[in-house]
């Protein structure tokens, strides 16, 4: 499997309320979502500058400069060009508009209530062989693993990769045509209740898995340290630096004689934890590619085309999958998410994963 650069960033803005938008909706409890690459500067970085935000939220449905005037939202010329130019908005005729999806409630409830049938479904085409997977974790010893290897490994990283392999979504790069940023940001609201995500970092020939939520209370002080536990393993196939073991000797990621006690898992079809997270991977790209009328979805939602649709809801369809499987109770969230005020420094061992390329 080919390395892949994908940075998914979540940032909730801190911002006032302007004007009678979103009803009794605050901007600040939406959530900004951008899956994307990042070259000279991160959209979200953009739109804090100034009044950015409110231009770009104005401009939802489309709005001339003048009807911008006659809202008392004020406006230069350079942040219009910047806006146009990082490719937040566009102008079509004499009205601009934004570029990224904004859903209201009544939207966001509408979506959710689509991809919650959509999550149902693909639950049901994936169960056997999510049994099959989660025996093989069970039997390695790794059944505390089995949320974060499903989520941030099958949902999180093999689907988008499939995505991208059959070009059912776009190669996130940035170019000279976007030099800024290159991917899909869209705001929603409300937040969902529970929300997690994965920190990868990389080496040549492998790289590192971390899954996080903000429900979780375990930590560590060094993602550098992290990196060099990974660069350790690549080269010796153990951990024997005082440094590395001191910092996570505690968290219990390897044992007194420096083998990892975490999940490692091969690229490749020989490696039955791999096959099986791809073949369920597959069937999820499957449905989505194939099942989910996208005309009528961006008709539904403003939506650009098809791989701003995919992008989106697959979003919310991972989440939703996890609740489904969680509410059928084949699904567990890890005691660092589940029961944070239970969990212990060891607990971090459940949440980690190493793949070799």
């Amino acid at each position: 499997m080919n390395r892949r650069y994908r940075y998914i960033i979540i940032l909730v803005f801190q911002i006032t309320l302007f004007g009678n938008l979103y009803s009794q909706e605050r901007i600040e409890d939406y959530e900004d979502i951008c899956y994307c690459s990042v070259g000279i500067l991160h959209p979200a970085s953009i739109l804090k500058l100034d009044n950015n935000l409110e231009i770009l939220v104005s401009l939802k449905k489309g709005k001339t400069l003048k009807e911008l005037d006659s809202l008392n939202i004020s406006y230069n010329k350079s942040q219009i060009i910047l806006l146009q130019t990082s490719n937040l908005i566009k102008r079509k005729g004499s009205k601009y508009y934004s570029l990224i999806p904004i859903l209201n409630e009544q939207e966001s409830n509408k979506l959710r209530k689509q991809t919650n049938g959509y999550a149902k479904e693909i639950v049901g085409l994936i169960e056997n062989e999510y049994s099959d997977f989660a025996q093989i974790l069970k039997s390695k010893g790794f059944e505390s693993n089995t949320f974060t290897i499903f989520f941030s490994y099958v949902l999180d990283e093999i689907v988008w990769e499939i995505f991208e392999e059959r070009k059912i979504t776009k190669e996130l790069q940035t170019s000279k045509k976007e030099p800024y940023w290159n991917g899909v940001m869209w705001m929603i609201y409300p937040k969902r209740d529970f929300s997690c995500g994965t920190n990868f970092m990389y080496t040549d020939n492998s790289y590192i898995g971390v899954n996080w939520s903000d429900n979780s209370k375990i930590d560590f002080t060094s993602y550098n340290l992290l990196y060099d536990l990974l660069s350790e393993y690549d080269s010796l196939g153990m951990i024997k630096t005082d440094t590395i073991i001191k910092e996570f000797k505690d968290n219990k990621i390897f044992d007194e004689n420096g083998v990892l006690h975490i999940p490692i898992i091969k690229s490749n079809n020989m490696d039955n934890i791999y096959a099986h997270s791809y073949k369920i991977a597959s069937i999820i790209a499957d449905y989505i590619d194939k099942k989910i009328d996208y005309n009528q979805i961006q008709k539904d939602y403003l939506l650009k085309d098809k791989n701003q649709s995919v992008i989106i809801l697959y979003h919310e369809i991972m989440w939703d999958i996890l609740d489904v499987m969680i509410d059928k109770e084949v699904l567990v969230l890890p005691i660092a998410f589940g029961k944070p005020d239970k969990s212990k420094k060891e607990d971090l061992k459940d949440l980690i994963f190493i793949i070799e390329e």
